[in-house]
């Protein structure tokens, strides 16, 4: 969620993001900011698939596993 964050250059966003991640509830108020900014909600969500998509590939490599295409 940071390095989300980091990418946001709405600074009146990127403040509430950054207190969304404050504390309990931190990853249901992240998903819960960006309601009004339809398009930045949008692109959290690919850029979260990115991510993980990313870390599945660096834990296939590190065991030895080779992905089917």
């Amino acid at each position: 969620m940071e390095a989300f964050i980091a990418t946001v250059r709405n600074r009146r966003l990127q403040e509430c993001l950054e207190r969304a991640i404050c504390g309990r509830g931190a990853f249901r108020y992240f998903k819960d900011v960006p309601l009004d900014y339809p398009a930045k909600r949008e692109r959290w969500f690919q850029f979260k698939q990115e991510r993980l998509h990313q870390r599945i590939l660096y834990w296939l490599e590190a065991h030895g596993i080779i992905p089917l295409q």
